[in-house]
């Protein structure tokens, strides 16, 4: 998770002055780094099932 964050040039180079905001965009940042992992988990899933489901249909 850390290495995703250093991906984000806000967080990295730490342009905010204020501490509130820093903190702010590092949560902003993790949230949707986490969202997005949840999501091409949910896709690749409905991928793999949807080939186990053509599969099994196919063969009858």
């Amino acid at each position: 998770m850390f290495g995703r964050l250093k991906d984000w040039r806000r967080v990295a180079t730490r342009y905010d002055r204020a501490p509130i905001v820093f903190v702010s965009a590092t949560a902003l940042a993790a949230i949707v780094i986490c969202w997005l992992s949840v999501l091409s988990l949910v896709i690749s899933f409905l991928y793999v099932t949807n080939l186990v489901a053509t599969s099994i249909f196919s063969s009858f």
